[in-house]
């Protein structure tokens, strides 16, 4: 009896193994998943990224009104030469061929006239205003391409002088939409990507004036980099929710202003809210560049971080944020500058 007791035993293990062993493989890949997802590391947030400052927009998807010196230039020039070659070899051509056409007979002559000096007129004025205009693009927005000679009137003023190295690119630190600030003589900043031995136009214009606020020349920069202008210097006083556009420009040809390096952004004097004012007023010193760009004040985030970065320029944090607000609003090669030497 003790025997078969045993027998039976034996054989329900020998029975039970195979079906533990199958619920031990199917545990196995369980138990390995939940091992994995208690051991997967938390995300760790880069406390320098952490740190960035972020430009919030006040508006979203809003025009864009900043312009840069440098980009398609020499586009613009073949554009311009061929648009105003095509319009002065159409009319000519076509008054020209209408009158000879009429005077020949009414229906030949206008048809030929018309159409010999239609076609006549466009090629020429295509070809002509192409190769003009291409030219005149290259010359003026090629680094290596030096000035053939000075004109009269540009001897006569030196400070319009054309010199022998333009620089690839100028634009203004400025959002890409109207920016604001809360000062009414705020600092304006622009980067040059090399140096520039004459002057610079400084214009800013207001919206459905006939003249503009103020225009001067200021000295070109000696070596790349970021430029301000301090409207205190110039007694200029922004008027509240008024869109100003400032402009500073190479100008090459005083007799051809279309031909004018330049950059432009638009600019907006906003008195902030109790509330803003007195969250801009809570935070420490070092802190207010972050609160300018979170509040949407785009030209005291980036005034507050540019006079930190002149009083501590070994401080490379600095760079690296005014690098970042740069990104923010498309102006990487200004960006690129600020992290040459971190």
């Amino acid at each position: 009896m003790q025997t078969r007791h045993i027998s039976t035993n034996r054989t329900f293990v020998v029975t039970l193994m195979p079906t533990l062993a199958l619920f031990l493989l199917l545990l196995m890949p369980l138990s390995s998943l939940a091992l994995n997802q208690d051991e997967t590391p938390k995300a760790v947030t880069d406390p320098q990224a952490a740190e960035t400052p972020v430009y919030n927009a006040p508006l979203k998807d809003a025009e864009i009104r900043r312009r840069e010196g440098g980009i398609n230039s020499v586009n613009r020039g073949t554009m311009r030469g061929t648009m105003r070659g095509t319009m002065r070899g159409t009319m000519r051509g076509t008054m020209r061929g209408t009158m000879r056409g009429t005077m020949r007979g009414t229906m030949r002559g206008t048809m030929r006239g018309t159409m010999r000096g239609t076609m006549r007129g466009t090629m020429r004025g295509t070809m002509r205003g192409t190769m003009r205009g291409t030219m005149r693009g290259t010359m003026r927005n090629s680094p290596h391409q030096e000035a053939d000679h000075l004109s009269q009137h540009e001897t006569a003023q030196n400070h319009l002088a054309q010199p022998t190295v333009i620089p690839s690119f100028m634009a203004p630190l400025a959002s890409e939409p109207t920016g604001l600030t809360t000062k009414r003589q705020p600092v304006l900043f622009w980067y040059i990507s090399g140096p520039w031995p004459d002057k610079i136009q400084f214009t800013i214009n207001e919206p459905r004036a006939m003249e503009p606020v103020f225009e001067t020349y200021i000295d070109g920069p000696r070596q790349e980099g970021m430029m301000m202008i301090n409207l205190a210097d110039y007694d200029i006083n922004l008027k509240p929710d008024v869109e100003y556009e400032w402009f500073i420009a190479i100008v090459s040809d005083p007799e051809e202003r279309s031909a004018d390096f330049l950059g432009s952004a638009t600019i907006k004097y906003i008195k902030p809210s109790g509330k803003i004012t007195e969250r801009l007023q809570n935070k420490s010193a070092s802190e207010s560049y972050y609160n300018y760009a979170a509040e949407g004040y785009w030209y005291d985030a980036i005034e507050d971080v540019s006079h930190k970065i002149k009083a501590n320029p070994a401080d490379t944090a600095l760079r690296s944020h005014r690098s970042a607000l740069l990104k923010q609003v498309n102006l990487p090669k200004a960006a690129a500058y600020d992290l040459k030497d971190i």
